[in-house]
């Protein structure tokens, strides 16, 4: 479920879900990617774990939906054989029970490259959210400043608060999500950030941009030195179950003394 926060005033309420766009900024060979990769780790592990669950359950569904098919086969007969027998025979009797069955939802974390018609199904089906994970961010904002991507701006923009939303379109009928909620992370290079302040500062001032919490190496990487020691293997797996109890409970308790342990890793 999503997490919200309900903020009171003397005269107004509102709602908001906390949600991030982060973005790491450095040169090429300033370790963005292994840096996110190692970070997004504990949220890949969920990924493939839902991935896994769902191919399961979808598995004993189809299996179940064959059965149930025989058994419908075996009622039409059983109903064309009454009726040749009384034509004003009631026949619904055969189909009692028979209900269609829905076919198990995939729980989401992570997306990579998507539509944002099917991004929506996806968060319809996730109304916690989804991170949208783009380790070239730069590629992914350049293509959202072009013209034919304005509804994708626009949607990713409602969707950095958690707006409801609402898609139309001939032949896919109607998609409905009521809490269309995308967090959305990468790296990027100086050069290529720079355009798009520039570009934010005038027409493309839309607050795209703004959303972002830009992070820049402590150092430059012309002081980099090898570095070759073994990780730190309990902060991950602390890490890691954090994540977990997230996912499963939607909140943390205490959450150091529950997941880390009295000591600091």
């Amino acid at each position: 479920r999503p997490i919200t926060i309900v903020c009171t005033f003397r005269a107004d309420a509102w709602s908001a879900s906390p949600n991030i766009w982060g973005c790491i900024v450095g040169s090429p060979g300033a370790m963005k990617s292994p840096s996110l990769t190692a970070a997004l780790d504990p949220i890949k592990r969920l990924e493939r774990s839902a991935r896994d669950d769902h191919a399961s359950r979808l598995s004993e569904f189809e299996q179940s939906q064959q059965i149930e098919q025989i058994r419908r086969d075996a009622a039409k007969q059983q109903a064309k054989d009454a009726a040749r027998k009384n034509p004003s025979a009631d026949l619904a009797r055969f189909f009692e029970g028979q209900e269609a069955a829905e076919a198990p939802r995939e729980e989401r974390f992570i997306v990579n490259d998507v539509t944002v018609e099917k991004l929506g199904e996806i968060l319809q089906d996730n109304p916690g959210g989804v991170l949208y994970y783009r380790d070239e961010l730069g590629s992914l904002l350049r293509a959202l400043s072009r013209e034919e991507k304005v509804g994708e701006r626009g949607f990713l923009l409602s969707a950095w608060s958690g707006a409801d939303h609402r898609w139309d379109r001939i032949g896919r009928g109607s998609t409905i999500t009521s809490h269309a909620l995308v967090s959305l992370v990468g790296g990027i290079q100086p050069g290529p950030l720079s355009a798009l302040v520039r570009e934010a500062s005038g027409s493309g001032d839309d607050g795209l941009l703004q959303r972002f919490l830009f992070v820049w190496p402590d150092r430059d990487v012309s002081e980099w030195s090898d570095c070759d020691r073994i990780p730190n293997l309990r902060a991950h797996d602390a890490l890691s179950a954090l994540f977990v109890k997230l996912a499963t409970n939607g909140s943390v308790g205490a959450m150091r003394d529950d997941v880390l342990g009295p000591e600091r890793p």
